[in-house]
């Protein structure tokens, strides 16, 4: 591996970034990395965040890329219907966690499918009558928030819920499911026949035995670390963060070689050269 440093990279370039749409008002833009609100007027929204100033509120969202709910942001700024139901896990004087959430979203659209969230924290008068260990079902509105905790990152959670209804206990989706659609997705966006047909077409024109080929090494990547970013379809990105994972759970040699020709050879998705 080469001495370049991608950190002044992605740092060079969100500057490049941050010039262009500087200012604009009623501007959101998605990124490989994240999405961020460029409008000055889209710091009124977010919860806690009154004192900041128009670049704070740019960088804090820049920063925040990676470490956000990322299921609960793509419902905000897509502004899709979603409903949700979960298992009250905690509740505290003022709170209730819901330590996983099972989301149902609907895109403008119309396009369909399932996530999940983890450590949910909700205003608790809403669910006072209920119990911990009592599941729920409820629509709600998605928020941003400051969180302060540890340096300011822009964060999202849920409020107002309506139609709040106790539901017998029910089985969430196992990890392998949810991550068994993250790898869907990210190939899917990916795929050269993204823009040819239909999603729903897409198993009738690809290519299965390298679908599976390219499904079987992300999940093997998936297992190996938690790597949130996946939900993002930057594909330079996550060859950085498998060369720099810092928390050094990808064996050596594990990845020893990904060429620039052979990353950019193959579509839908990645190849990952074993020796």
């Amino acid at each position: 591996m080469n001495d370049y440093n991608f950190e002044d990279w992605f740092k060079d370039d969100w500057e490049r970034d941050k010039k262009e749409f500087y200012g604009r008002e009623n501007c959101i833009v998605t990124f490989d990395g994240g999405t961020i609100d460029f409008s000055p007027d889209g710091m009124k929204d977010v919860k806690g965040g009154k004192n900041l100033t128009y670049d704070e509120y740019l960088d804090i969202q820049h920063d925040s890329w990676n470490h956000t709910k990322s299921s609960l942001e793509g419902v905000f700024f897509d502004h899709s219907l979603a409903t949700y139901k979960g298992e009250i896990s905690r509740k505290t004087r003022r709170n209730v966690l819901f330590e996983r959430l099972y989301i149902s979203v609907e895109e403008p659209d119309g396009t369909c499918y399932d996530a999940m969230e983890s450590h949910v924290w909700m205003d608790i008068k809403p669910f006072k009558r209920l119990k911990v260990h009592d599941c729920v079902f409820f629509d709600a509105d998605v928020y941003r928030y400051l969180k302060t905790g540890h340096g300011k990152q822009i964060d999202y959670s849920l409020c107002n819920p309506k139609t709040i209804e106790k539901i017998p206990p029910y089985q969430l989706p196992s990890d392998y499911q949810m991550k068994a659609q993250i790898i869907d997705d990210l190939l899917w966006e990916n795929s050269k026949y993204n823009d040819v047909v239909d999603r729903i077409n897409w198993p009738y024109v690809r290519n299965e035995e390298e679908y599976r080929q390219k499904f079987a090494q992300l999940m093997l990547v998936m297992k190996l670390q938690d790597i949130s970013w996946i939900w993002t379809s930057d594909l330079l990105r996550i060859r950085q963060e498998l060369w720099r994972s810092t928390n050094k759970s990808i064996p050596k040699g594990l990845l020893k070689r990904i060429t620039d020709v052979g990353w950019s050879q193959y579509q839908p998705g990645m190849i990952f050269r074993f020796h």
